[in-house]
């Protein structure tokens, strides 16, 4: 890219095995990558290990409004609870295999983004790769569960939430 690229496979990523791969899918090469998230929660790390990686300078805020309310440029609108149990963007079944804490970890950033991205519900997301794959209906299963487990966990820095961008 313009910004140019670096070769990172020399850096230790706190997991083992390890993978190093290039991806041309998020250009702005900012925050929670998914895969190394499901590598580190493989690896033992809690959700918070992991968003501490990726979003060094964050705390964790366990009681933000959860009635909030999300509205879609397609016209959906719900709770954030309600919309974060409807966003597809990673596999149900990494819960099957060792990486509930990956779940974990991108429901608070997927909820953070959301936060951020319409001030608090002030105003609409889209429902694409654009902003957050979102589907009307619940994803349930392993997601639900781990939207549940860190319900009302959003990330901050400073006071406001974090557009926690991942890819």
């Amino acid at each position: 890219s313009a910004r140019g690229c670096s070769d990172d496979r020399g850096i230790d990523p706190g997991f083992s095995p390890r993978l190093a791969f290039f991806t041309y899918g998020a250009p702005h090469r900012n925050g929670l990558n998914q895969y190394g998230a499901w590598g580190r929660a493989k690896d033992g790390q809690n959700e918070e290990q992991i968003l501490s990686f990726y979003y060094p300078s964050m705390s964790l805020k366990k009681d933000y409004d959860q009635g909030i309310q999300i509205s879609t440029t397609t016209g959906w609108s719900g709770s954030i609870e309600d919309y974060v149990k409807r966003i597809y963007e990673v596999p149900n079944s990494w819960g099957d295999n060792g990486g509930m804490e990956a779940l974990k970890a991108q429901a608070i950033a997927a909820r953070s983004y959301a936060m951020a991205y319409t001030n608090n519900g002030s105003g609409s997301i889209c429902d694409s790769q654009n902003c957050q794959v979102f589907q009307d209906g619940e994803k349930g299963g392993n997601w639900n569960t781990a939207v549940e487990a860190t319900r009302g966990k959003v990330m901050v820095q400073g006071g406001q939430t974090i557009k926690a961008w991942f890819s």
